[in-house]
């Protein structure tokens, strides 16, 4: 009986967590999606930011601590006589009250539509994409190198009306001239472009694998087997890191936070031999201290300052093997970034000031390139990795909005179209090797288009909204790429008896 008694707390405690839990995630994540959703409860949580974890237990862990002492309160607050039943009454109501929240949240992220379209057009997929195995990439005789600097949370929503944003302030000035005096494919209007992220790039390691492979990422589902982590990469699937690498690239990857959050270790290392530099190597490097941690490991001024020395130390010698250094910012985080030194109060908003901030730094930074001897033999990618998670900086824009992820590129070819192009952020894999100087058979990889060539995208041929709702309905594409690839039996199951994602 006392065994019973516990294990009736016990339940009665796990669904008033779940539901708080729930909830703080709606409200953290309004705009959130199924694949984003079946992609961060698989994914591990180890490195996630301090500024995170505090809010989560702020807003759930303590409002279920709360109702869980009430509940206790009100099941020893009299006698043995009843204990039953006051135990099955919470039982029976957490449970209900638990249920209904997660029904609401999977129809709130339309999970059961997901899983019900998502091998519904099976087949389009692999008849528009290009194999990077099977497409010719020729590369110059004299090699660019290449620095990609991944902008967490940029979009050019944040410029002014004017300059193609959505707000009355442009908090991104630097970035907009930047974009306007390079590239980003707006043709010969003066307003600002950017790529739209589609499901499976709406998320940071989701937005990374896009870019790199020109493929969503979408998973099947929660039951993925995590100790073969590494495979829900797709190491069949040849991406930017691996054509590089193949052709005398020294991939690096610098990050201010632990490498190993949402599978971004596993993925540059077994895409392209990335060298990984986090913060737990900058602590072994004694670069930061063994105990130094700000915001999610260490803020983008540190990442800067050492993203200069690790140039320096690239190019101080003469080399000829080119190099690709990937850069993720930070400070822009949801929710409402994190408060540096050199931001200034200049907004009511947080978030705002921080956006500013985060403007300056990066301009900053690429000014420093432009000045540098290696420059000229060089590209510099700036993108925003995906639009805002915040949950409220773009709450009073129009909800029409087209909101697209942040991208200017430096040192590049000229594009042969004037139009504004409609773009997704698949569509910077192959226009990144372009902007190199590769030729591409074709003109596509994956399923980009190269945005130098005057080849309409696939955003362009079906419409964005066209293009999105084919890729959920083939969302099963990858996982029978690799199924196929790796020669598996059709249930997916291998003769050791795991399962494959």
């Amino acid at each position: 009986m006392i065994f019973a008694y516990v294990l009736g707390v016990l339940l009665t405690v796990f669904f008033v967590v779940l539901g708080c839990s729930t909830l703080w995630m709606l409200h953290t994540w309004p705009y959130l999606k199924a694949d984003e959703l079946i992609y961060q409860l698989s994914a591990p949580l180890v490195g996630t930011g301090h500024d995170m974890l505090a809010h989560y237990a702020k807003e759930a862990a303590l409002p279920a601590a709360a109702i869980t002492v009430l509940l206790l309160i009100f099941l020893f607050r009299k006698k043995k006589e009843g204990l039953k039943k006051r135990l099955l009454l919470c039982l029976a109501a957490s449970f209900v009250l638990c249920m209904g929240i997660v029904l609401f949240a999977a129809d709130r992220v339309n999970l059961t539509s997901y899983y019900l379209k998502r091998n519904a057009m099976k087949g389009f997929v692999e008849e528009h994409f290009a194999d990077p195995d099977q497409v010719a990439i020729t590369f110059p005789e004299q090699k660019k190198n290449l620095i990609y600097i991944y902008m967490e949370s940029m979009e050019p929503t944040y410029a002014d009306r004017n300059s193609g944003g959505a707000f009355d302030v442009n908090y991104i000035e630097n970035l907009t001239r930047i974009a306007q005096e390079n590239e980003d494919f707006s043709g010969s209007t003066h307003k600002i472009n950017g790529a739209y992220s589609l499901s499976g790039s709406t998320f940071t390691m989701g937005a990374i694998f896009t870019q790199s492979m020109g493929l969503p990422l979408l998973l099947p589902g929660f039951s993925v087997d995590r100790s073969r982590y590494k495979d829900w990469f797709f190491p069949h699937v040849t991406g930017i890191g691996d054509i590089l690498e193949e052709n005398g690239y020294e991939n690096i990857y610098l990050v201010g936070s632990d490498a190993t959050f949402g599978g971004r270790r596993a993925f540059f290392e077994s895409h392209g031999n990335f060298r990984i530099l986090d913060t737990l190597y900058l602590k072994e490097k004694e670069y930061i201290p063994e105990d130094y941690h700000e915001f999610w490991g260490m803020e983008d001024e540190k990442l800067f300052a050492y993203a200069r020395e690790e140039l320096e130390r690239l190019t101080a010698e003469e080399r000829e093997e080119p190099f690709n250094l990937t850069i993720l910012t930070v400070d822009t985080h949801f929710e409402d970034g994190y408060v540096c030194r050199l931001c200034e109060d200049t907004y009511d908003e947080r978030y705002a000031n921080v956006i500013v901030c985060q403007d300056r730094q990066v301009s900053g930074f690429i000014q420093w390139l432009q000045e540098q001897p290696f420059y000229e033999d060089t590209t510099v990618v700036v993108v925003g990795d995906h639009p805002t998670m915040d949950s409220d900086f773009c709450k009073t824009i129009d909800p029409s909005f087209d909101r697209r992820a942040f991208v200017a590129i430096l040192n590049g070819p000229e594009t042969s179209r004037r139009e504004a192009r409609v773009y997704t952020t698949m569509d910077l894999f192959p226009t990144t090797l372009a902007a190199l100087g590769a030729e591409i058979e074709g003109e596509r990889l994956g399923l980009g288009t190269n945005l130098y060539a005057g080849k309409d995208t696939l955003a362009e041929e079906f419409g964005r909204d066209g293009l999105q709702n084919s890729i959920l309905s083939d969302a099963l594409f990858l996982m029978r790429r690799e199924k196929a690839a790796q020669d598996l039996p059709p249930s997916g199951v291998d003769n050791q008896g795991k399962c494959h994602p």
